[in-house]
Order: C-alpha cells, then sequence, then structure tokens
C-alpha cells in the first residue's frame, strides 16, 4: 500500500495519497514513512502545525531517516523557528553529511545571519557531492571573493520562486527598497512626457513593481521575468499587457528597434557582466529609444561579486559600455539602494539614451534630452 500512496503522490494526487497513508496508520499507528508523508501532505497545504505534529512523531518511531529531519528543518523555517530549523538540519547532516538538501537550507540560514564561514563550508560539502551543483558553486564563490562573470539562472529562479510570496512586503517594507520609484522620477526628469505611447519591456520585471509607475507612458507594456512564481504575482497587478518566464537576453532577440523603453529596476545584481546586455539594448531600442536601469555600486574600473551573492558595478564600467555601444547618459542618480543586515547600499540609477544626445548641466547632473521616438 505505501508503494501505491507514494506514486499518487508523487503524480500530485494528494487526496487519494493521504487517504492510504491514513489507512495504513490505522493497522499500524507507527508507521514511520506514512507519517513522514501526511506530514509533508500537510506542510504542501499549508498546515505546519500538523506537519509538524506528523514529522516529529515519525522521528520517534524511526529517528535514523536524514530525510525526516531535513523536511521538519523546511517546516520549522516557514513557522519562522529559525533555531529549530537549524537544530533539524544539523541532525540531519549528522546522519547523512552528503544530505545536500540539508546542507545547502542550513548554508543558506547561515548566510543570511552573516555566518558567511560556516556557510561556505556548508556550500563546499555540497560542492564535493555535486561539483557542478549551480547555487552552492555561485554562493561559495561569492563567500571566498572569487571572481565570477554571471550568477547561474538556476540559482536566480530558485532564490526569486522561494521568495516570492513575500517579496514585495520583504523587500519594500523591510529593507527599504525603492529603486523603482527612483527610476520613474529619474526618467520623467530626464524626458517630456506627454502620453502613453511608449513599447516598454520590464526586464526582471518580478512581482511587477514597475508595472503600475510606467502603466501612464506605455502604450504596450512587457514584463519578463526568469522566475515562473514571480510572474504570477505580476499578472496578478493587472497592468502588463504582455508577461514573460524567460531570460529577458530571449526577450530582447525578438525585438528590432521597435522598444522606446527598456527597464531593469535591481536586475544587474544578478547579472554581472554587462557586455552582452548593452549590445542587445542597443538593437531593441529606437532611435532616441530609453534604456533605465538600477545598480549597486562599487569603487573601481569594472564590477565585482560580494559576499552577498550580488553583484555591484562602477559608474566607470557603465558610462563606458554606454560610450562602447552609442549610448549617451542622460542621468546618473546616486541612490540608497536597499538595507542589507541594517546597513545602507548605495547604488546608482541611470537613464541612457540612444544616440549622442548629452548636454552638462551646471550641477553635474546629465540634463534632459529630447524624448524618444
Amino acid at each position: 500500500m505505501i508503494d501505491k500512496a507514494l506514486e499518487l503522490h508523487r503524480s500530485g494526487r494528494l487526496a487519494e495519497a493521504d487517504a492510504i497513508y491514513r489507512q495504513i496508520l490505522e493497522r499500524e499507528p507507527g508507521h514511520a514513512e506514512a507519517l513522514h508523508h501526511l506530514g509533508l501532505i500537510a506542510h504542501q497545504g499549508g498546515n505546519h502545525v500538523l506537519a509538524a505534529e506528523l514529522l516529529e512523531t515519525a522521528i520517534r518511531s524511526d529517528p535514523s531517516q536524514p530525510y525526516y529531519y531535513s523536511n521538519l528543518g523546511a517546516v520549522r523555517m516557514s513557522q519562522a523557528k529559525v533555531k529549530e530549523a537549524i537544530e533539524c538540519y544539523r541532525k540531519a547532516i549528522a546522519l547523512n553529511p552528503t544530505l545536500v538538501s540539508a546542507l545547502y537550507h542550513l548554508g543558506n540560514i547561515l548566510w543570511n545571519q552573516g555566518e558567511r564561514e560556516q556557510a561556505a563550508d556548508c556550500y563546499a560539502s555540497i560542492l564535493e557531492v555535486e561539483p557542478d551543483h549551480a547555487a552552492a558553486g555561485h554562493l561559495h564563490a561569492a563567500m571566498k571573493g572569487e571572481s565570477r562573470d554571471d550568477v547561474p539562472k538556476e540559482y536566480v529562479r530558485e532564490l526569486f520562486d522561494g521568495c516570492a510570496d513575500a517579496f514585495d512586503e520583504h523587500l519594500v517594507h523591510e529593507l527599504g527598497y525603492h529603486a523603482p520609484r527612483v527610476l520613474r522620477e529619474a526618467v520623467g526628469r530626464a524626458v517630456p512626457i506627454d502620453g502613453p505611447f511608449w513599447n516598454v519591456l520590464d526586464m526582471g520585471c518580478g512581482t511587477g513593481l514597475c508595472g503600475p509607475l510606467f502603466r501612464d507612458v506605455a502604450a504596450h507594456l512587457t514584463g519578463v521575468d526568469l522566475s515562473p512564481k514571480m510572474i504570477v504575482k505580476a499578472r496578478q497587478r493587472e497592468v502588463y499587457d504582455e508577461l514573460q518566464d524567460r531570460d529577458f537576453l530571449e526577450e530582447l532577440e525578438v525585438h528590432r528597434k521597435d522598444l522606446d523603453l527598456i527597464l531593469a529596476a535591481d536586475v544587474f545584481v544578478y547579472v554581472g557582466s554587462l557586455e552582452p546586455v548593452f549590445p542587445a539594448c542597443r538593437r531593441a531600442l529606437t532611435e532616441n529609444g530609453l534604456f533605465a536601469f538600477s545598480t549597486e555600486a562599487c569603487a573601481g574600473e569594472s564590477y565585482e561579486l560580494r559576499t552577498s551573492g550580488r553583484f555591484a558595478h562602477s559608474p566607470h564600467y557603465i558610462e563606458a559600455l554606454a560610450r562602447k555601444n552609442g549610448f549617451s547618459v542622460v542621468r546618473r542618480d546616486e541612490i540608497a539602494l536597499r538595507k542589507e543586515t541594517g546597513v545602507v547600499l548605495p547604488g546608482h540609477v541611470f537613464v541612457l539614451q540612444v544616440g549622442d544626445t548629452r548636454r552638462q548641466s551646471e550641477d553635474g547632473i546629465i540634463a534632459r534630452a529630447p524624448p524618444p521616438s
């Protein structure tokens, strides 16, 4: 019976699997696997209290299974019981030191708590088992200060799929993120806006924070994001004409001089090298088209991968790429990008325009340029 229940569970037929697990428990009240999987169904349904009770009972019935502890750790994280979650993951790893899921989740918790060396050890243990594990490889490189050119797409997709439900609350209200608003203000200061006539692409649109702010200038508003769950959230705003879960470079390739405005709010922190991005945007934009985006700031002439797992870009690097690809810097504004562990991160908002339209103002801010055609 347990095999049949597991098959139904894997195929998503949860009610039928639930019924069989309960039949098993009527015959054998301490059946650990049935208890374990009933706990997973409760967790999937959002009943984390019941899930924890069932998983704890499964562990008492069979304390030798590392997966039971690992899954209980996931439930404890859903309950915001971080200390208990760490304890569960450590017990799972003690039973199986190569259990990747437990190592990865423990590493992420430690990383978020600022325990970067311990987190790096977790990621290193994963890489010994799975050398091609994209997320662990990226985060380990970040912890160790290694140089990289981009972030694995698998990591970005998993990261934002996992935080889609709480994204707006966490980013805007807890971290003080307001790049979309600053971006809208910068575009408004850069060019006169007198009607909804632009074809706008919101790259890495996330939950759609930029959408309502730019709806008034857009005849057509498209959003793209690697995370399908973020796209679901963006669709709920009902402001986009089109939404796609795909890489933004793939989206840019279908455009040739038909976009008036390209947006990228808090996107390039997960990109690194922008060498492929600027020419792709240049090809997609109309003459006098605008390219507006935010970056996390760093000194020097290029970009760097930080221990946060995000990239920071030098304004010199951005401006050199702009010149190389036929853009003028219409605006460059210094902003407080967001908070990290209570510290405000400095950043920039750039508004670039196709062609040589630069006019320097007295205060050093690039002045207004003609509107897009």
